[in-house]
């Protein structure tokens, strides 16, 4: 819904952009919309003046542009054209295209609702229109059949034609530059300036990132999205999609513009089928006056694969200056960024026949799992997804999830929040059972929602979760098993309709519930279920644990290997958009980078960056060196030998902000929240927007699922992080601690907490970790993460040991953090069976509680307390049958209980009953023993 405001300060007539209706699809599609435009500046892309919400409806105001479209130009153009449906298509169905507003559009009245738009993240939206179901004998007629009558090109105005596509590459470029693809170029998203035929971009709802290499975008989005008269073979395909995407687009507008309508028409299947196997007519066929030079441009921006295409669009619009079009004014507008393209899948053929065999067998109905292996920067991301499209293809239901990287106080990963590579999954439950009612929530749900809601708060707005009773408490053992029962329940009710393809990216930093619900019998009994989950991890930081899950009866597992001279040859033509790459420059690139496909895209980056390959002006790549020998011009190009030294260039040559937000990123970890990272790195307002646009441009960081940002790559953050001084380091770690307290404020969840913490204790403030330790320990064992709730109770412990000894009130306050911290530690060892680790808590909380009571303590709460610490001591004693030192302890605790005061409470008899209960346990297992003792004599003696 678009409706027309005025700015209250200035004035300024502006278009106000939101949503008709809450659904999650519309939502994050506004959501995109709004962080692309809120980080671009340039005349031809439509501008952001603010943005909001609204009873949490996000919205966004925008210039006003002249209500003047291309669309409506076209028709002034042609007349005499038949309409053409641009409605843009977001299900995987191609009937029925839905109906959008542009910014332009009057508010809709409140007794005609706009058309509601199905979610783009809807179950039809998750699949991608299998090629089988098109029909390639069923193409229009009127698509090929020539006008009776000839026509003019262009409706007899060829050079304004030339001239308007030729300005709208100056936009187009500019925003591919900004790593962007808008997936929905069309007439109706191209506006012009009042008074001006100066093209300007609207509507980036549908937008996706690009970039060539490195860090992937785990995302297998599928679905068919777009406006089908326009759109790439790719697209329709739900292939991943790069710029060439757009200038696909870009043909079908200038076909439109010089024949009078798009080169495809049709029923919505009609039209797919032609743009996926059609050929369209050559315009020459249609109307009077088109050079051989201008069909042959039209045909090359409408071939069928992505590398058959012109490469960038301001080769399309040198190419259309050469026809005759008036360049735009080049100091009107900021240049563009020089960009490279992503690779096509090299060298992985019979890997991903593997896969492929793997996902006949789910088909059939048996469930398996996949560990994709390699060293950091070989493609395992890149490959799981290539990986996940197959499947898409072939009917499965693809959902990813990616590990967190939590640095800990060195800067290497631990697991991060409990669960959280399954959020993914669960969002997708949820917004089925949502979409369903009560009636789905029984079905995929039954009964679980309470006990997951923890792992996804989306949960809480499910019908019929609120209803349900709280989980019964349990053992902590017997609670994780019960919690891997639900959730491999809710993996077999979900996958029970359509199979379901699992991917959880980078296990080595899996958390420690993720890992062991891979190992767990719960998963393992899923024998049936059609799931294929597939796991990714690099092989150098590997751990038992994953080991031991890739080993499973129902595991297989795939190493990726380095890739040879011929793939990395693959890897320059796709990167470059050039059918013959110089083969010494290849020969260079894969000794240089030992066939790593990370170093390769570096060593390209940099050479880019460094001006070393640059375009010339019939859009090719050149080496700008004049030595005669090619080997020897290689050798020589400014380019290190090693990735540390590559990434240390490509980081130096960052102006001052985009600097200290990376260095602030790098102490951040993998994947950072921009607004606290601005505030580590004392950022703000426009100065953050201006940093992250130039890192984003610079494929430094990407978008990360749509919300915050991570690194293109871990080696960037690894060897950002690894330059800063001890100092430094030091000192961005407590502003990220206080950036946090800060930014989310009383929000803190299990993740803030131990990520303030952790930052706090990196930063050498130990009395501001402690309290954000025990409470992310504390929130851990609410959801059975005990490996993390221990993690976080020693590093608060070591903190202890870090603060200032004091007078000596100081030191009682210090002991008796010591102790209580350590008493809850080891009650956290004694649930998980960590019985030597669990006495040796107990002890140091012994010995600190004697150090912490003042002289003139009264005696009652210490004795109780002393008493429950010998106690616990004698406990894990007995789980070990070690009955004499148990029996020692809990004398010792009777002793310090000492007779019942006459004012005795509560917490004295309770803690006297427990001391007698642990007694008859070890009496019991003492005549257990005498027995077994006496048994064994008998049986000895008889046989002898």
């Amino acid at each position: 819904m678009v409706y027309l405001a005025e700015h209250a300060e200035t004035g300024e007539r502006v278009a106000i952009k939101t949503v008709a209706r809450a659904a999650a699809g519309l939502l994050g599609h506004l959501r995109r919309e709004i962080h692309t435009l809120s980080r671009i500046r340039h005349p031809g892309v439509v501008r952001i003046v603010g943005q909001g919400t609204q009873e949490a409806m996000p919205w966004f105001a925008m210039e006003l542009l002249d209500r003047e479209t291309m669309r409506d130009w076209l028709r002034e153009l042609w007349p005499s054209a038949g309409r053409v449906d641009t409605a843009p298509t977001r299900g995987a169905g191609l009937e029925g295209p839905t109906r959008t507003l542009s910014p332009s559009s009057p508010a809709p009245s409140p007794a005609h609702p706009p058309a509601a738009d199905p979610p783009a993240d809807s179950e039809l939206a998750t699949r991608s229109l299998p090629a089988g179901e098109l029909r390639p004998d069923a193409a229009s007629a009127a698509a090929s059949a020539p006008p009776l009558l000839p026509l003019a090109a262009g409706g007899g105005d060829l050079l304004a034609v030339l001239t308007t596509v030729c300005r709208l590459c100056g936009p187009l470029s500019y925003v591919h530059g900004e790593g962007i693809v808008h997936c929905d170029l069309k007439p109706d998203n191209v506006f012009f300036r009042a008074g001006h035929r100066l093209p300007v971009l609207a509507d980036f709802g549908l937008m996706a990132n690009i970039q060539a290499a490195g860090r992937e975008i785990l995302e297998v989005a599928g679905g068919l999205r777009g406006t089908l008269p326009y759109m790439a073979p790719e697209q329709i395909r739900g292939r991943v999609l790069d710029a060439r995407a757009d200038l696909y687009s870009l043909g079908c507008i200038l076909y439109e513009g010089l024949v009078g309508r798009p080169p495809f028409l049709g029923q919505p299947q009609e039209i797919a089928t032609q743009h996926l196997s059609g050929q369209p007519t050559a315009p020459t066929r249609l109307v009077d006056g088109v050079p051989a030079a201008l069909d042959e441009l039209i045909l090359k921006l409408l071939a069928k694969q992505p590398q058959d295409r012109i490469g960038y669009a301001d080769d399309v619009a040198a190419a259309l200056v050469r026809l005759g079009a008036e360049p735009d004014d080049p100091g009107a507008a900021p240049p563009a960024r020089p960009y490279l393209y992503r690779p096509q899948l090299v060298g992985r053929g019979e890997v991903m026949q593997q896969v492929l065999e793997l996902l006949a067998r789910v088909q059939a109905g048996s469930c398996r799992q996949l560990f994709v292996s390699g060293e950091s920067g070989v493609g395992k991301t890149r490959f799981v997804l290539e990986a996940g499209l197959e499947a898409e293809e072939l009917g499965f239901r693809v959902i990813t999830g990616q590990c967190q990287d939590t640095p800990r106080l060195t800067g290497e990963g631990s697991g991060g929040t409990p669960l959280h590579p399954l959020r993914p999954l669960l969002d997708r439950i949820a917004d089925r059972c949502i979409e369903g009612g009560a009636g789905r929530t029984r079905e995929l749900l039954a009964g679980r929602g309470r006990l997951l809601q923890p792992y996804a708060p989306s949960l809480r707005d499910v019908p019929g979760v609120r209803d349900q009773p709280d989980p019964a408490p349990l053992a902590a053992e017997e609670a994780r098993n019960r919690l891997f029962r639900a959730l491999a329940e809710t993996l077999e009710a979900f996958a029970a309709d359509q199979p379901l393809m699992l991917i959880l990216d980078d296990l080595q930093w899996a958390d420690e519930l993720t890992l062991a619900l891979l190992r767990s019998p719960q998963l393992a009994a899923l024998t049936q279920v059609r799931l294929l989950l597939v796991g990714t991890y690099r092989l150098e930081e590997s751990t038992p644990e994953i080991e031991a899950s890739s080993q499973h009866a129902l595991a297989e597992r795939i190493v990726l290997e380095r890739l040879g001279a011929r793939e990395v040859g693959g890897m320059v033509r796709d990167m470059l958009a050039m059918w013959a790459p110089p083969a010494a420059f290849v020969m260079f690139l894969t000794e240089e980078s030992e066939g790593n496909p990370f170093f390769v895209a570096e060593y390209l980056r940099t050479a880019v960056a460094e001006k070393v390959l640059a375009r010339d002006g019939q859009g090719n790549w050149r080496v700008a060196v004049e030595d005669a020998e090619a080997v020897q011009a290689f050798a020589a190009l400014p380019l290190s030998g090693s990735l540390r030294d590559l990434v240390k260039l490509r980081l130096r040559g960052l102006s001052e902000m985009p600097r200290r937000m990376v260095e602030a990123a790098s102490v951040a970890g993998r994947e950072f929240d921009e607004a606290v990272v601005a505030h580590a790195a004392q950022l703000t307002g426009h100065d953050q927007l201006e940093a992250l646009r130039e890192l984003l441009a610079r494929q430094i960081i990407e978008v990360a699922d749509g919300a915050g940002y991570r690194f293109l790559h871990d080696k960037l953050r690894e060897i950002s992080y690894a330059e800063l001084g001890r100092r430094r380091r030091r000192e961005l770690h407590r502003r990220m601690a206080a950036g946090i307290e800060a930014v989310r404020g009383d929000r803190l969840d299990l993740a803030l907490h131990g990520a303030a913490g952790r930052h706090f204790a990196s930063g050498g403030a130990p009395r501001k970790a402690i309290p954000h330790l025990e409470r992310a320990a504390e929130l851990a064992e609410q959801i059975y993460a005990n490996q993390q709730a221990v993690e976080l109770l020693e590093l608060a412990l070591e903190q202890v040991d870090q603060l200032r000894r004091g007078g000596p009130r100081a030191q009682r306050r210090r002991a008796q953090l010591e102790s209580g911290l350590a008493e809850r530690l080891g009650g956290v060892l004694a649930l998980t069976g960590q019985q030597e680790a669990a006495r040796t808590a107990f002890t140091r909380a012994l010995a600190a509680d004697k150090r912490g009571r003042p002289a003139a303590q009264a005696q009652a709460p210490a004795a109780v307390r002393r008493a429950s610490l010998l106690r616990r001591i004698g406990t894990a004693n007995v789980t070990h049958h070690h009955h004499e030192e148990a029996m020692e302890q809990f004398a010792l605790a009777e002793a310090a209980l000492g007779e019942p005061p006459a004012d005795a409470e509560e917490a004295w008899w309770r803690e006297r009953i427990d001391i007698q209960l642990q007694r008859s346990v070890v009496e019991y297992w003492r005549v257990r023993l005498d027995d077994m003792e006496r048994w064994l004599d008998q049986a000895v003696t008889g046989f002898e």
